[in-house]
Parts: structure tokens; sequence; C-alpha cells
């Protein structure tokens, strides 16, 4: 088939995986901060509780070698349909938060446990079952989603988060998590 064939052929696999992995998990890392003024501001957590929201992330070590058995056995299309059956409804719950930093603290923990599901490990997957002679340069495509996404939603949510609010915001993500999942 040739480097160029299989672009042709396989582009929509790039392309769904791609859309995937940047509206997975991975979208949280590039707007947690972007909330997080408005978060403590309401809240009135302090700056080092909410900063505990990084470590959360050490869960993520255990758990991969998990979402890597779960793509084998199962395939990467079930392991990302668990991974954005949850997603979504996460940035849904945290829309929903009353003030506890441990309501914070438990559905970001939940969603990383299943947000695992919605990163490379899965959408790599995809690349490298398609892609043979242009395997490099599709994984570098795929793996450009996530930082271009981020790129594009930090601003949009920083204004969706000072003219309609924080909430307005995270259901905004959740929407664009559930159809981005559905679409990968």
């Amino acid at each position: 088939m040739g480097y160029w064939g299989e672009f042709r052929r396989y582009w929509p696999n790039l392309l769904g995986a791609g859309i995937g992995l940047a509206v997975g998990s991975a979208l949280n890392h590039y707007l947690m901060n972007v909330f997080a003024p408005a978060l403590i501001g309401e809240f009135g957590w302090s700056r080092a509780q909410f900063a505990l929201v990084g470590s959360l992330g050490i869960v993520s070590l255990f758990l991969v070698p998990i979402a890597g058995r779960i793509v084998d056995k199962y395939g990467a299309r079930v392991g990302a349909g668990i991974g954005f059956a949850v997603v979504p409804l996460g940035y849904l719950a945290l829309s929903f938060m009353t003030g506890d930093i441990y309501q914070l603290y438990g559905i970001l923990l939940v969603k990383n446990v299943f947000g695992v599901l919605t990163t490379g490990i899965v959408f790599s997957r995809v690349i490298v079952e398609r892609f043979d002679a242009a395997r490099g340069m599709a994984l570098s495509l795929l793996m450009t989603g996530a930082p271009l996404m981020g790129a594009i939603a930090v601003p949009i949510a920083g204004e969706i988060i000072e003219t309609e609010g924080w909430r307005i915001a995270y259901r905004i993500m959740a929407a664009a998590s559930a159809m981005g999942g559905l679409f990968a």
C-alpha cells in the first residue's frame, strides 16, 4: 500500500483517534488551571488544597497496565467506550460541586481511573494496527490532537468561565467530551 496509501486509506481512523485523544482525559490537564481561580474564589479553598489535584495523577501509574490489558483483550473501541462513558459524566459532576474539596478530589480520582482509557494507550493502538510504513508520522500526528485542542480550548474556556460561569464551562466540556468520544 505504501506510505501515502496508508494515509489515504486510514485517515478516518487517524482523525477519530486524534479527536478521541484530544477530548478525553488530556483536556482536563490543559484546562484545570483555567478553572482554578473561579473554584478557589467561590469555595474558599487554599491554593495548596487545589494544588493537590496534580498529585491525583499518580493513580495512573497503577492503572496504565490495566488499561493496556483491557485494550489487548477487548480492543480500542471497548476501552475508549468505557472511558468515554465516564469522563463526560465526571465533567458534569464537577459542574454540580457544592464546595467540599473532597468532592473535587473524589470526582477527579474517578475521572482519572477511567480517563486512562481515553489516552494514548488506547488511541495509539488504533494507529499501530493500521499504519506500518507511515506509523511514526501517524503516531506523531495523533499526539498533536491533545495539545492542539488545549491551545484552542483554554481561551474559549476562560471566556466562558468569565461570562457564563465555571459550571456552564464544565457542562460544555462534558458535551464536547461526549460528542468527541462518540465520533472517535
